[in-house]
């Protein structure tokens, strides 16, 4: 008897308009974001840190720094500042007025220098 396994999406993807980007643990999703933040340019209402993007050992996750007041919205439902939501298959995300696919995708995720956590727990020390 022969088991075969389908492969566990490895790989964050982010949907804007035409443009498909593969995330890395630690990307940003703001005006001062590592994820197209050329897109963003002159867009008042978003943070500079809006959405952290960042995988653990079993799933990918997005976070709402809790200094982020203007609302966050995943697959419909309010996303709260501080709370990491897990993600699988395909989520919509919405952000003042602008809209994201997250899709998570078969292939091998990007190499990761340095985990959102480190890179946190970084900036705290240093700010």
């Amino acid at each position: 008897m022969t088991i075969i396994r389908k492969a566990k999406p490895t790989k964050l993807e982010v949907l804007v308009g035409s443009h498909i980007i593969e995330c890395h643990d630690g990307d940003i999703i703001g005006l001062e974001g590592t994820v197209a933040p050329h897109l963003f340019k002159g867009a008042t209402s978003l943070q500079p840190r809006h959405v952290l993007i960042g995988k653990g050992p079993d799933a990918w996750f997005v976070m709402v720094p809790r200094n982020v007041q203007i609302e966050t919205h995943l697959d419909d439902a309010v996303l709260p500042p501080g709370v990491r939501k897990n993600l699988s298959g395909e989520h919509r995300l919405k952000i003042a007025g602008f809209a994201f696919t997250l899709r998570l995708a078969e292939g091998h995720s990007p190499a990761v220098k340095e985990s959102l956590f480190h890179r946190l727990k970084k900036s705290l020390r240093l700010g």
